[in-house]
């Protein structure tokens, strides 16, 4: 049997289920069956395919392909979450992750319009914001579907040119992309941060300098 076989087919018998010793407070069942699979056979589970697996961004955009583009594979994910299906929901949504930070191309996002040219030249303007992170991945995602509904987004990212380019990390750059995007936008309505980095410290020794990492 492979892992995820033995990991839905192993319960504890109800004498055992019923200790408080062995209640499911940091763990589970299945994760415990899968430990031991993997302390004896290691991390082959028995499917030929893992052996020589596609990279991730390579998987993603198959995935993306076969059920008909991206559009549908986020209409596939909303109608599993709707249906109470979170467990099936949640592959589709790391295919979307995956195929947004590793298939969508760094630079300026596709249909925004570059800071500095005329935004009363665009029609139908319903919004205005600023989105920092957005030289590709998910941050360029986050650009492309609300200035396709209508808003216009001046978008700010450490690896893009001229007047988008932005630090988060640096207080300077980022009052003067946000200098430059109000002149642009003429005025904010919403504000996207997609940047971030993993600190691996306790709250109380995290300092400002830190933070601003």
């Amino acid at each position: 049997m492979t892992p995820d076989e033995l990991a839905h087919s192993v319960t504890l018998p109800p004498e055992l289920a019923s200790k408080d010793c062995l209640r499911e407070f940091y763990g589970n069942v299945q994760w415990g069956v899968r430990a031991i699979f993997d302390g004896y056979l290691k991390w082959f589970d028995g499917n030929p395919t893992n052996l020589f697996s596609l990279p991730p961004a390579e998987e993603a955009a198959n995935m993306v392909r076969l059920v008909g583009g991206f559009d549908a594979l986020t209409s596939h994910a909303r109608k599993a979450l709707k249906n109470g299906e979170s467990q099936w929901c949640a592959p589709s949504l790391i295919f979307m992750i995956q195929f947004l930070m590793f298939t969508v191309p760094y630079g300026e996002p596709e249909g925004v319009r570059p800071l500095g040219q005329n935004i009363n030249e665009r029609e139908n303007i319903q919004q205005r914001a600023v989105v920092i992170g957005a030289a590709g991945g998910i941050g360029q995602a986050l650009c492309r579907r609300p200035s396709q509904d209508g808003w216009a987004i001046a978008p700010g990212g450490r690896s893009m040119a001229d007047r988008h380019r932005e630090d988060a990390t640096d207080a300077e750059s980022v009052k003067s992309f946000f200098d430059h995007a109000l002149n642009h936008l003429e005025r904010l309505d919403a504000v996207a941060v997609y940047v971030g980095s993993l600190l691996l410290k306790p709250a109380h020794r995290t300092s400002l300098e830190d933070m601003g990492k």
